[in-house]
């Protein structure tokens, strides 16, 4: 027992050529980390001028009909798209910050912060995996049966 607790507690040792790597690392974070802030930022833009077109082109000549409803459907899905793209950047913006200034201080804090910063970016991004493999799956199962349907 005396030895899992030691294996557990052992330190890791962040020697130069890791430093370098992280260093890397983090200036791609970085850059990946604004491309999204400005990305989620346009897909937003994007949202309203989406939204309005759709409702028009779903309205009918009388103005009567769910141009709006539809409109205001498709501007959810491109804020919610917005919002994940924009909490996503985030997390990876902040490890890479962290990161940089966790090796230039030696803050042993802070590079834990980082790391943690960077598990919430691969959780985010392994759920979005998982829900558009499902999504995927149910299209892929969906098309089949339409097209049984339509044959017979």
């Amino acid at each position: 027992m005396e030895n899992e607790i030691n294996l557990i507690e052992t330190d890791l040792i962040v020697d130069s050529s890791i430093s370098a790597y992280l260093k890397e690392t983090a200036v791609w974070g970085k850059f990946l980390g604004v491309i999204g802030f400005t990305y989620s930022g346009l897909v937003m833009l994007g949202a309203i001028f989406a939204a309005s077109i759709f409702a028009k082109l779903t309205g009918n000549a009388s103005g009567h009909g769910n141009g709006f409803l539809a409109g205001g459907i498709i501007g959810v899905i491109y804020l919610g798209l917005a919002g994940v793209v924009f909490f996503m950047s985030m997390y990876l913006y902040k490890f890479a910050k962290n990161i940089q200034v966790a090796l230039k201080t030696n803050d042993q804090e802070l590079l834990v912060n980082s790391f943690k910063n960077l598990k919430i970016y691969f959780r985010f991004a392994g759920i979005i995996t998982v829900v558009f493999l499902i999504i995927t799956v149910l299209s892929i199962i969906g098309f089949m049966l339409v097209t049984a349907f339509n044959r017979g």
